[in-house]
This record gives C-alpha cells, sequence and structure tokens, in this order.
C-alpha cells in the first residue's frame, strides 16, 4: 500500500453531535413533509418484507385491529388494502419513507384549517413510529420491521379516516355522534390510484367539499385565528346605550371595534373618532344585520354582546358550520329549496343562484324543527288540519278544558278515535279526558282561521313536517322567529308555490291566486319534484359579500356538535362505533 493511499482520511463512525444533527434533520424532513435525504445503509427489501409480516399478523388476529395501543378505525378498508397488495407495506420503498406518506403527514398537519383534529388521525403515534425510523436511520441502521409495518398500518388508517371525515364528515348529523368507523364506499381503489400516481395530497383537497361557501369559511376560520394570535378584537364594555350624536370614549372605542371585522373602512386619521357620525351609524347597522340583530343602528344590549365574542369563539364557531357544509352531498341539484333554521329564512335556488328569500317561523324551542331533507312533490290549496296528537293533547286539551267553546270559535270538528264518526263537542265531558285517554281527533276546516293558512306544500319525511301558509303574518316581523309546533311557516306562499309548480301544466301566478281565493281544497301534483332541504347554519360566508354572518343557536345544537367534533378517536375496546 502506497503512503498516499495509506494517509488518505479514513471513514470514521459518526459521533453524538453529528448523529443528533442527522436525526434532527430527518425528523423535520419526516413531519414536514420534506423528503429525506438519501441514507448510506442497505436496501431496506428485508426490511420490507418482515414488516409485511408485522402486517398480516396483525390483520389477521381476531377483534378489531390494534397496533401496540392504536386502534385501526377503519378496518374494512385497512383489511382490503393490504388483502389486495399481499400485506405489503404502500407508505415505504426500498430506500426509505415514499413521497406520498409525507405528502399524507403535511395533509395531517394541516386538517385544523378544515375545523379538524389532527390528532383524529393518528398525529402523536405517527410521530413516535417516525422518530424511531430517524432514530434508528442515524445509527446507519436498517429500522425495525415493526416500526416501518406501525407507520404503514396507521398511514393507511389516517388516510382512510381523513378522507371519511373531509367527505362525509367527521359527526353524524341525525345523533350528533362521530364517526369513527363509517367507510368512505370506494376508498380503497381510490388509495390505491393516489398511491400509485403520487397524488395523495390532491386525492385528499378532493374529498372536501368544492362549494364557494366552504371555500369562503375556511379563509374566515384562518382570518379570525389570525386576529385572535394578534391579541383578539378590540373590546367594547359601553353600559350607555349609544346612538348617532353621541361623543366619548366609548364610541372610539366602538369604531376600534367595528373596523377590526371591516364593517367600518379603516381610517387612519378620522376628524372625530370619538363622535358617533353617519358613518359609524351606517356600520353598527351592517353589523347587526350580519349578526341576525334588528338593524337600528343603535348599541344596545344585545349589539353589545354580539360585539363581545371573543374572535376565538367565532373561529370555534365557524369550524362548526365547516362541518355542516360536509353533511351536504357534493352534487347539489339544479332547483331545490333550502331552509336554514337559525337564521328563520327559506331561499329558492335555481342553477345555482338565488331566485327566491323569504322569513320563516320554526319551530319552538321546547319543539325543535328537525334537520332533514326529502322531496317535495304535492301542493295543497285550502288544506284542512288534522292536528297531531302531541298538539291535541298538550295544546288543544287544556285550552278546551278552560274554554268548551275554544273549538267552534276556530273551526274544529271532533272525530271519534275509534270509529272515525263526527262528535258533537257539547257531547263530552272535557274535564274528565286527559292525554292518557284521549279518544279524539280534531279537525280544522279550510278557512281564513285555518293554523295552515291557505297552502301547504308536501313532502314526505318521519317527522310530519312541512312548510304552510299561516294567518299570524304579524310573527314575520319579529327577528327571532320560534313560534310554530315544530312545522315551518312561510311568509311568501304565494310565490313559492310558483316556484314549486315552475313547469306543472295550467299553474301558474293567475291560477295560483284563483285557487288560493277559491277557499276549495285542491291537491296539485307538481310536474318537477323539488328537493327540500332543512338545515341550520349558526355561521356562513356570504357568497354575494365579502362577509361572515352569525346567528344566535335558538336550539343549542352547535354544543352537542362541537363535543362530538372534539371526541378523541376511541382506544382499544372502546368501540365508538
Amino acid at each position: 500500500m502506497s503512503r498516499r493511499m495509506d494517509s488518505a482520511p479514513r471513514l470514521r463512525p459518526p459521533s453524538v453531535t453529528r448523529r443528533l444533527f442527522l436525526a434532527l434533520s430527518l425528523a423535520f424532513a419526516l413531519l414536514f413533509a420534506h423528503p429525506i435525504p438519501a441514507l448510506s445503509s442497505p436496501p431496506m427489501d428485508g426490511a420490507l418484507d418482515a414488516a409485511g409480516a408485522f402486517i398480516r399478523q396483525t390483520l389477521s388476529a381476531p377483534g378489531p385491529p390494534v397496533f401496540q395501543g392504536n386502534l385501526l378505525c377503519q378496518e374494512v378498508s385497512v383489511r382490503n388494502f393490504y388483502s389486495q397488495r399481499n400485506h405489503a407495506p404502500a407508505w415505504q420503498n426500498p430506500f426509505g419513507i415514499s413521497p406520498e406518506a409525507h405528502a399524507l403527514l403535511a395533509q395531517i398537519a394541516q386538517a385544523g384549517s378544515h375545523g379538524l383534529s389532527p390528532g383524529d388521525y393518528h398525529e402523536q403515534a405517527l410521530r413516535l413510529f417516525a422518530a424511531k425510523a430517524v432514530e434508528q436511520h442515524a445509527g446507519f441502521s436498517l429500522p425495525s420491521p415493526e416500526t416501518l409495518a406501525g407507520l404503514d398500518l396507521l398511514l393507511t388508517d389516517a388516510f382512510f379516516l381523513y378522507a371519511s371525515h373531509l367527505s362525509l364528515g367527521k359527526v353524524r348529523q341525525e345523533s350528533a355522534s362521530p364517526r369513527w368507523h363509517d367507510e368512505l364506499s370506494g376508498a380503497v381503489p381510490l388509495l390505491a390510484q393516489a398511491i400509485a400516481s403520487r397524488s395523495v395530497s390532491r386525492t385528499l383537497d378532493q374529498m372536501a367539499p368544492s362549494f364557494y361557501g366552504y371555500r369562503r369559511l375556511r379563509d374566515a376560520v384562518a382570518a379570525y385565528r389570525d386576529i385572535e394570535k394578534a391579541g383578539g378584537l378590540p373590546l367594547v364594555s359601553s353600559a350607555r346605550r349609544l346612538q348617532r350624536g353621541d361623543k366619548g370614549p366609548d364610541v372610539e372605542a366602538l369604531r376600534r371595534r367595528l373596523e377590526a371585522e371591516h364593517d367600518l373602512a379603516f381610517s387612519p386619521a378620522p376628524k372625530a373618532p370619538d363622535v358617533f357620525d353617519t358613518a359609524l351609524e351606517t356600520a353598527l347597522t351592517s353589523f347587526q344585520w350580519r349578526h341576525g340583530i334588528a338593524t337600528d343602528g343603535k348599541l344596545g344590549q344585545e349589539t353589545v354582546a354580539a360585539l363581545t365574542i371573543p374572535a376565538g369563539k367565532k373561529a370555534r364557531l365557524l369550524e362548526r358550520n365547516l362541518e355542516r357544509w360536509r353533511w351536504l352531498p357534493r352534487n347539489l341539484e339544479d332547483r331545490f329549496v333550502m331552509v336554514n333554521l337559525a337564521d328563520f329564512t327559506l331561499s329558492a335556488v335555481e342553477k345555482g343562484d338565488i331566485a327566491l328569500t323569504m322569513k320563516v317561523v320554526a319551530g319552538k324551542t321546547y319543539r325543535k324543527t328537525p334537520i332533514f331533507s326529502s322531496v317535495m312533490r304535492q301542493v295543497e290549496f285550502n288544506p284542512a288540519w288534522n292536528v297531531p296528537y302531541s298538539i291535541a293533547s298538550h295544546d288543544i286539551l287544556p285550552e278546551l278544558k278552560k274554554n268548551p267553546g275554544y273549538l267552534k270559535a276556530r273551526g274544529f270538528q271532533v272525530i271519534s278515535g275509534l270509529d272515525g264518526s263526527r262528535v258533537d263537542p257539547a257531547s263530552v265531558n272535557w274535564s274528565q279526558v286527559s292525554a292518557k285517554n284521549l279518544n279524539y281527533r280534531f279537525r280544522q276546516n279550510p278557512g281564513a282561521g285555518n293554523a295552515l293558512g291557505r297552502v301547504k306544500f308536501i313532502f314526505p319525511n318521519p317527522y310530519a313536517v312541512y312548510l304552510h301558509d299561516t294567518p299570524k303574518k304579524s310573527l314575520f316581523a319579529k327577528t327571532r322567529r320560534v313560534y310554530s309546533s315544530g312545522c315551518i311557516r312561510v311568509e311568501r306562499v304565494a310565490d313559492l308555490a310558483e316556484f314549486a309548480l315552475s313547469g306543472t301544466p295550467g299553474w301558474g301566478k293567475d291560477t295560483i291566486a284563483r285557487a288560493m281565493a277559491s277557499g276549495k281544497g285542491q291537491t296539485v301534483t307538481m310536474a318537477r319534484p323539488l328537493p327540500v332541504r332543512i338545515l341550520y347554519w349558526t355561521a356562513w360566508a356570504d357568497t354575494r359579500k365579502p362577509v361572515v354572518h352569525f346567528r344566535e343557536d335558538v336550539y343549542g345544537r352547535d354544543q352537542a356538535l362541537a363535543a362530538a367534533l372534539a371526541a378523541p378517536p376511541p382506544r382499544p375496546g372502546q368501540g365508538g362505533r
């Protein structure tokens, strides 16, 4: 050996400092979706084969699949996915962790932008397994097969679970319980294709709603989070009922507060910032409109309460309503009717545009109108009202006991529950009748005083809820309209009837007006059935203006939704189905 060769620098094992640097570099690369640098270690073919054996062993064990205390929630999809691969790892190759694994980890890290928690998708366990792999790589040894198997299984389960939540929602609309085991149809070929085409990130992006309103709401969440990080919204603590013409530091505080949410255009040096001028009144009216408050342009108690909601609380409220977007089908119909119970409004939509909007009256807080979807098929003019048992026993019977003439004054008939015959109400000793032995039905004839008014819109549903007219028009002037027994009273029934019967031969505006005025009962089957969606949005982004709306949670449904969204993944033995 020559002296030159003999004196060449020798390769030495990495120092502790160098190992730590390499470990941190690799950890950063793994956890933040940067490619892991090539390592001076032998190909991992043998380790991957052993990892496949670990995967097979885990999935062949009886009961729900668990890996080191981590329950795989999407059991059927995970088993089918690996069965089709002969249990070979999917997220690793002979040279290390694949770029698609990094892409998935990056997607999980930003789940909060959808109002979802990264912790629901094995984030902590994935970090631990990734750290083990990094540590073993840093020592120039192959990661253990168990580490590789754990990382692979958890990544696969995380993909299926996250895709399910983005597509279907984390929470079941009907029960407000979290979905952990509701599996997305077609998820297995979806993942296989995403990995093969290196499109995991794009595939998950496509799982979320593409509606403009959903994207705008995500932007609003980010904006309120930024406000929260910057110190929050300016404080308004005035005990005075401020209005135009008032002056003082409270007015200046109100000005700063309205500038923060862009109801008032920011002015670096207003001439008189402590004076309640016309511009400030207009801005306050805008704020009240966005929050469902009577738009009087005055700083009253209800407006102060809305002004003092912190930015973080508003962000959380918006996140809950992102979930409500995920409950909608991705391909909405060309024509449909949508009712927002929290806003007490009905919108008729055609080809993406709002063709008609009007006020509605919803169910009382103890008789909440349910959330559901159906299809309207018939319009009934001058309907009779067959009173549901719950209303007959809890509302009409107590009134009848106090006033024997109650039924006659309101045009009700009494019908025997035994044989369907008419009964003279004067022949019944109502003081002896209770909810338990109420063997009578009440029917209100068509007429001006009929509770259903002149028009009823029929769409089958298990709640016996429908849209209808009302003789109590004064209720539409109120801001908080919770007065019905569960059905939805509509402000402009003639306009809604015209929209519903559009395309039905012989039924236009004039025909509808004559049918309503005739006083005669008539049911018309619609030529074009009309989807109906009864929804509950306590916050939404306006698609026509760059503003966000907030509404009171009149039914208290946000609390149950928030609890379900915050629920952690089930542990082994907890079930959670």
